[in-house]
């Protein structure tokens, strides 16, 4: 109940959002109140015929659209900024009345303006406007969807310690390569080297890199290379990712090897 009135953001921006044409969960106060108020059925006016010659609403005042709302209100109090417009509250009412065999929609989806007598506005600048902005976003993400790469890899070098020297001179620094297939088939992955000619690449005891769809995996590696005296550091360099059943086009993720 907290959650839902001091964090939704939907209590806040609905506001913005709203007219006198726009849907919302209403209580009909006129049917509900009559003239003369509420008053429940064991008032002495049991049947609807009963109660409308009295001027008493169809509300019974049986409290089930307060006991059923997450957030607590009384529907029947008008609209408050905490309504979520679940519709567990018209739920709850047309048990009631199906209960007593009166007609349902005293709490039912409508509008300001067909409360007031008139006929609810569907198509208006506003709903046209909310329509082309959801048309863009359905679009761009479709988009996305289908122009996403088959495998999402990125490469993090590990820095304590940045490099190793090694007993015959070449120096040595360690990553972490993240695979992520994303394609709809099974991969199996080659990792290579380019931009440090002569430099070798240890993938420790992992022989084969091989996912299923949506499967991902953490891959240390380690790059041993005999850095000539004029290199810079860090020097750049690329590792190239292949599907070995040539699925996918090689990949290539930019790095940096460190000599000093």
């Amino acid at each position: 109940e907290q959650v839902c009135t001091f964090m939704c953001p939907y209590a806040r921006f609905q506001s913005v959002m709203f007219d006198r044409d726009t849907m919302i969960v209403s209580y009909d106060e006129a049917r509900g109140e009559g003239t003369a108020g509420r008053a429940k059925v064991k008032a002495g006016l049991k049947t609807r015929e009963e109660r409308q010659a009295a001027g008493v609403g169809d509300c019974i005042d049986c409290g089930y659209c307060v006991q059923v709302c997450p957030t607590g209100i009384d529907i029947r109090d008008g609209l408050q900024f905490q309504c979520i417009h679940c519709a567990l509250c018209i739920d709850a009412c047309d048990t009631i009345m199906d209960k007593q065999g009166w007609p349902r929609g005293l709490i039912a989806y409508t509008s300001e303006r067909e409360q007031e007598g008139g006929k609810t506005r569907f198509l208006r600048g506003k709903t046209l406007g909310y329509g082309a902005a959801v048309l863009v976003v359905i679009v761009a993400l479709a988009g996305s969807i289908l122009g996403r790469a088959p495998v999402d890899a990125n490469v993090n070098q590990v820095r304590q310690p940045l490099y190793v020297q090694m007993s015959d001179g070449r120096i040595q620094n360690g990553y972490e390569i993240r695979l992520n297939n994303t394609a709809d088939r099974e991969l199996d992955f080659d990792i290579a080297l380019a931009g440090l000619e002569g430099a070798d690449l240890d993938l420790g005891q992992v022989e084969h890199i091989r996912l299923e769809p949506g499967d991902r995996v953490t891959v240390a590696v380690r790059v041993r290379y005999d850095v000539p005296a004029d290199a810079p550091s860090p020097q750049p360099f690329r590792f190239v990712i292949t599907d070995r059943d040539g699925h996918i086009e090689p990949l290539e993720v930019t790095s940096q090897f460190s000599h000093r």
